[in-house]
């Protein structure tokens, strides 16, 4: 399982990374930095550590990937990079916040649909 989640892991990483570097560099009008400040970047990593420590199933490990993803965009640039705009949809977002908001309805079917008893996070 350690396998699968470290491929996940550098799988969605490389690709939201490379897509966000293909934005800033060949796109820089459709980008927005949403800035964060230092304590925005420790209650991340507060979050961060919290699922890690309760990574039993792969939904986590999806947010958690995504979540990295966009931690290193803090870290490094001082905020998320989003360049992703739906019709009618008020706010940009990017490929990992996509893949925290698949995560986190998977968690949710996984757990409230189809619940069964002794089914634990």
């Amino acid at each position: 399982m350690r396998l699968k989640f470290l491929q996940v892991f550098l799988l969605i990483i490389f690709i939201d990374q490379a897509l966000k570097a293909l934005v800033i560099y060949f796109f820089p009008s459709i980008l927005t930095i949403n800035k964060s400040s230092w304590e925005h970047l420790l209650i991340n990593i507060f979050i961060l550590g919290f699922l890690v420590f309760f990574q039993k199933s792969f939904p986590i490990y999806l947010i958690i990937c995504a979540g990295f993803s966009n931690f290193l965009d803090r870290f490094f640039r001082g905020g998320v990079v989003d360049y992703i705009l739906v019709p009618l949809f008020p706010w940009k977002f990017n490929l990992a916040d996509l893949v925290i908001t698949l995560g986190v309805i998977w968690f949710i079917y996984d757990k409230i649909i189809r619940y069964e008893p002794g089914n634990n996070i």
